[in-house]
């Protein structure tokens, strides 16, 4: 059977084209390479000499200008890169490189609003940040996410604020926004505003923030809502103050180990070894006959934590009464000789 010339056509032809795609791609790619190393290079070179004309000429470009301005900015030194912000403010070219953004942040790009909302919070424009804020609530989400990550880059009281704005606005997920406040820069703001937000679940997502950013400021509004604050609330602060680990929070700790919610209690089993220490034994052991599971084994973990009297306490619960309690201390006990009876790792292996 013989095959016409035409349906060979028609099936070559677009191969061909297909392959001549590839090659003019890969040459076109080949030649931007080196002019990109050559654009770094120069923009991190005037970052260093603290030279804001080439690096708003490029965050004034195009893409993979703008991209490269974010990638020096990003790498540089943070004594560099405060320089250029403030040259930036003094100077006619950071008044230019503003002027440009807010046309961007108005583009119907999303991709062109997400780079500009980045540029605008990582050269620190304070006249954009008003503008960069009004888009956590942008249709596109990748946007959103950029204006709470500008947001950050800014640091600032307001910035703090815009950010618990978008965290009540839920349309981005909190962990993502909690991050991004889980800052020493953003501890005030966040104190400051608690009173004055109703929403119990925002306040617990700032607990969990005030946590994370380990300072010790907050610790007397995580010891009053670990005690008093909603079932959320106290989860949150709970945890809170295992992360920052203080001893005052001692009696709030053990308090909540028996709180009449479940999770307020495996939370304080947790944070117990870090905030009480061996003073917590006693409380943790009684803990190890908590009808909820997870409250049993966080205790066990934090038992086993405790080096040889928390062990001691784990061996006379394994051979007491109660079955379940008992089991739980097995398994901690059994995992605890596991690990010391492994062998140290090298120093090349854990390298």
């Amino acid at each position: 059977m013989t095959v016409s010339p035409w349906w060979s056509a028609i099936f070559t032809v677009p191969l061909v084209g297909l392959l001549v795609a590839v090659v003019v791609r890969k040459a076109l790619r080949d030649r931007a390479e080196p002019r990109r190393a050559r654009r770094r290079a120069m923009l991190d070179d005037a970052l260093r000499r603290h030279d804001v004309t080439p690096l708003a000429r490029a965050a004034t470009g195009g893409l993979w200008q703008q991209a490269d301005v974010l990638a020096a900015l990003e790498h540089g030194a943070p004594a560099d890169v405060a320089a250029v912000h403030t040259a930036l403010a003094e100077t006619s070219a950071g008044a230019h490189v503003e002027v440009f953004l807010r046309a961007e942040l108005r583009s119907r790009s999303p991709s062109r609003r997400g780079r500009a909302v980045l540029l605008a919070g990582t050269l620190r424009l304070r006249a954009l940040q008003h503008g960069v804020a009004r888009l956590h609530a942008d249709p596109h989400p990748d946007v959103r996410l950029a204006a709470c990550t500008a947001l950050e880059r800014y640091a600032t009281s307001d910035s703090a604020r815009h950010l618990v704005t978008a965290l009540a606005a839920g349309r981005i997920g909190p962990s993502r926004i909690v991050e991004r406040l889980a800052h020493p820069w953003a501890v005030g703001p966040l104190l400051a505003l608690l009173p004055t937000i109703a929403d119990g679940r925002v306040r617990a997502q700032l607990h969990r923030a005030l946590g994370l950013a380990g300072d010790p400021l907050a610790l007397p509004a995580l010891r009053l809502a670990a005690l008093g604050g909603t079932d959320e609330e106290r989860i949150c602060a709970v945890r809170a103050l295992g992360q920052l680990g203080d001893p005052a929070a001692q009696a709030e700790v053990l308090t909540s180990l028996t709180d009449p919610v479940w999770e307020v209690r495996a939370q304080a089993a947790t944070a117990a070894p870090a905030v009480a220490g061996a003073a917590a034994v006693g409380t943790l052991r009684v803990a190890m006959g908590d009808h909820a599971w997870w409250v049993r084994a966080n205790a066990a973990d934090a038992l086993a934590r405790l080096g040889p009297v928390g062990r001691a306490a784990l061996q006379a619960v394994a051979s007491g009464p109660d079955r379940y309690a008992a089991e739980r201390a097995q398994e901690a006990l059994w995992t605890t000789q596991a690990a010391d009876a492994s062998p140290p790792a090298r120093r090349d292996e854990a390298a």
